[in-house]
């Protein structure tokens, strides 16, 4: 029935179609309508932004995507350049004038509008190898990345931040130390995937950053690489033994040369003088803190060694005794090894010795 219908239907259309041409002599024409006219595209007052394209493809109304802006300079992508070209503030930030308003009023109301001036402040601080412009950086962490600038400009490592604004052992950012002594030895303080990317930057061989774990990190290896290229002036390497520690317990020994990279820290306190080892990989946690004397012999305060909540070892200077040797391989501090030495003092428990050989990653001033 409903097959019918449509014949029907479709038949009385195409009748009343051809009927119409007869129809012309008794029913007057009308001039046809013309189209509405199209609505006229809206010019943008500045600082509007444009609307989004219908085809939804997220690139604004009437912008060639593939074309860059050709109002905004080519970016430059190492901080030396960036230092070299530097003026003043002001010509600096509208140089990083952000290109997108919605970007801008994002950064408004999280309470970043002044990242621009903070930035360009890190570009100043570089520029005039001083830590000054530092002190007006809004933002904690640029702050520390502006001291980081400066460290690094002026090839002096004292300048770089603390690892932790409440425990001084830990020495300084060792990136930033790597990257002021032009020497990758205190990378082996970072994690594995930074310390990649930390060797790589001090090194700049690209190459080294296809042993990071994943795209991403790679990625970052690579921008760390081209930031911090031209710092670093051809500098020989200084050889060095290979760092080591080795455990001896009546059980057997376990080698922890994995750790021994990370370098100790060497702290002064008013008159005292310590040396601090304190390294975590993995499941493993190796402390060692030793009081030197005036001829910088230790006296050891404490060895702990854990594995996985374990404890494979915890002794103080009651259980055994520390020796603590200083070697200076040449003038740099870079070069500066400890060789460290604890003996138990007898052996009823399981210690029986622990020797450490590890470059010397920080020298650290500490107030009374």
């Amino acid at each position: 029935m409903r097959s019918g219908v449509k014949a029907v239907f479709g038949l009385t259309l195409t009748v009343y179609a051809l009927a119409l041409p007869g129809c012309e002599d008794d029913e007057p024409s009308f001039p046809a309508r013309p189209p509405p006219p199209a609505a006229p595209t809206p010019t943008p007052a500045p600082g509007d932004i444009p609307p989004l394209s219908p085809e939804g493809d997220g690139i604004r109304a009437g912008a060639e995507p593939s074309a860059p802006s050709q109002s905004l300079p080519r970016r430059r992508v190492s901080l030396a350049e960036e230092a070299a070209v530097f003026t003043t503030l002001a010509s600096c930030m509208d140089r990083i004038a952000l290109p997108d308003p919605f970007l801008a009023d994002v950064l408004d109301d999280l309470g970043l509008d002044s990242i621009r001036r903070d930035a360009c402040r890190v570009v100043e601080a570089a520029h005039t190898r001083s830590t000054t412009p530092c002190a007006d950086v809004t933002l904690e962490p640029l702050a520390d990345r502006c001291r980081v600038a400066s460290a690094v400009a002026r090839g002096e490592p004292e300048l770089c931040p603390q690892t932790s604004a409440t425990d001084p052992t830990r020495g300084r950012d060792p990136l930033c130390l790597a990257l002021a002594r032009r020497d990758s030895q205190p990378c082996e303080a970072l994690e594995a995937s930074d310390a990649i990317a930390c060797r790589a930057a001090v090194r700049q061989t690209h190459a080294l950053c296809n042993a990071s774990p994943t795209a991403k990190r790679r990625a970052a290896c690579t921008r760390l690489v081209e930031r911090w290229r031209g710092f670093f002036p051809e500098r020989s390497q200084v050889d060095q033994a290979e760092p080591r520690a080795t455990l001896e317990r009546s059980d057997g020994s376990r080698s922890f040369d994995a750790l021994a990279g990370a370098g100790v820290v060497v702290v002064t306190r008013g008159s005292k003088r310590f040396v601090v080892f304190d390294v975590s990989r993995g499941r493993v946690h190796v402390r060692l803190r030793a009081l030197l004397d005036e001829q910088g012999r230790g006296q050891l305060e404490r060895l702990e060694i854990t594995e996985a909540g374990s404890v494979l070892v915890d002794a103080t200077g009651a259980h055994a005794t520390a020796t603590v040797v200083f070697s200076q391989h040449d003038a740099g501090k870079a070069s500066l090894s400890a060789s460290i030495a604890v003996r138990a003092r007898n052996d009823d428990g399981m210690l029986r010795s622990f020797a450490l050989l590890a470059p010397v990653r920080d020298v650290v001033v500490q107030s009374p």
